[in-house]
């Protein structure tokens, strides 16, 4: 395969600068968390006020802009209902999204209101100023997005003193969930020549609790801007065993250093990845990357959705190695309508083919992961 080099000055205007990671992550920073009961007077419970065509639209508005519908705690301040925290308030009771924005705010209004009224577990609501961005069981403590980055900057910082940190174009915040993927520029490896990586590290979080806060050790490809995760090189934090408090930043800075140490085995599996052709390509070619490809869906379940886009790259590649196989999965990855659960599947996919491959059976040769 024929590449020509690629620097970080080519790429730079497609990556993100750490301030602007940080201004898409201030739009649900600061956090204020507000309890309130349920099975209490008015004064004390939580009432919703719903506007009629509130849902007008609004399958197309991004979940963290505001809807008409509203509301308050112990008869206090009302708080705008983003259409991500209504539709989490409406799932506690038990409503689907489909459910909620296709029934008229006039059933769905008294449900919530007489729900929230007659059930055991207390909640909070989340807010910014005067719009409530998430509604929550109680239990929940939110772990900021913003100060979660700096801890994890200064472990990079203590492993590569001074490198510069960008973070890859293909971004997701929301309340319910953030993936930001850093990567160090000048910490480059070849895998083949003018075939640059580095390394780096991806931060999930949730702000509601939705997903446990992880750290992942992160390949970036700056051909093709193809990013592997990896699964071996990563760590997850407990909240039930470690805490709610300030124990997960001093885990997300301590976390970096090992990390980032483990992805040095990531890049000696990727160079043998790279000289490793897909069996029997010299034979039979078109078979070969059939079963090739046959091979790599039924053994990482990759859906259906995402198979088209492997296949139409992989056709349209002149690697016929398990490099090229690899190639093939992370560049469907960088679509931009893919929703963030099947990205991140096929980026751990690709970061975990290297050392599938170093482990294939050696009776049929198929992976092993």
């Amino acid at each position: 395969m024929t590449t020509s080099t690629i620097t970080v000055d080519d790429m730079r205007e497609k990556l993100l600068t750490l301030d602007e990671v940080r201004e898409r992550l201030a739009v649900t920073e600061p956090l204020a968390a507000q309890e309130f009961p349920l099975r209490g007077s008015e004064y004390e419970v939580a009432q919703f006020r719903i506007l009629g065509g509130w849902n007008s639209g609004s399958e197309s508005l991004p979940g963290t802009d505001p809807v008409d519908a509203y509301v308050s705690i112990g008869g206090g301040k009302e708080h705008q209902l983003t259409k991500e925290a209504l539709l989490e308030a409406t799932s506690f009771i038990g409503l689907t999204k489909k459910f909620t924005m296709n029934t008229p705010s006039t059933y769905i209004e008294p449900l919530v209101n007489y729900w929230y009224t007659h059930r055991d577990d207390d909640y909070q609501m989340l807010s910014i100023g005067d719009r409530a961005v998430g509604i929550t069981r109680k239990t929940v403590t939110p772990f900021s997005n913003l100060r979660l980055l700096e801890e994890i900057l200064e472990g990079i910082q203590t492993v590569y003193v001074d490198g510069e940190v960008l973070a890859d174009y293909k971004m997701h915040h929301s309340l319910r969930g953030t993936t930001v993927r850093l990567i160090v520029p000048e910490n480059v490896r070849q895998v083949r020549p003018d075939d640059t990586w580095s390394t780096g590290l991806v931060l999930n979080n949730s702000l509601t609790g939705e997903v446990a806060t992880s750290q992942q050790g992160y390949l970036f490809r700056w051909w093709c801007t193809n990013g592997a995760t990896s699964t071996h090189a990563s760590g997850h934090y407990n909240r039930r065993i470690l805490g709610q408090g300030d124990e997960v930043f001093e885990w997300a800075r301590a976390a970096v250093e090992d990390i980032l140490g483990g992805l040095e085995h990531e890049f000696e599996a990727l160079e043998e990845l790279a000289n490793t052709p897909i069996p029997n390509i010299d034979t039979n070619p078109d078979d070969a990357v059939s079963l090739a490809l046959t091979d790599l869906f039924e053994t990482y379940k990759v859906p259906v959705s995402a198979r088209e886009a492997v296949i139409d790259n992989m056709v349209n590649s002149d690697d016929f190695t398990m490099y090229g196989l690899m190639q093939s999965v992370t560049q469907a990855a960088n679509s931009e309508d893919l929703s963030e659960p099947l990205r991140a599947r096929l980026m751990d996919i690709g970061g975990d083919l290297p050392r599938a491959n170093s482990e294939r059976c050696a009776a049929c040769r198929r992976l092993m992961p």
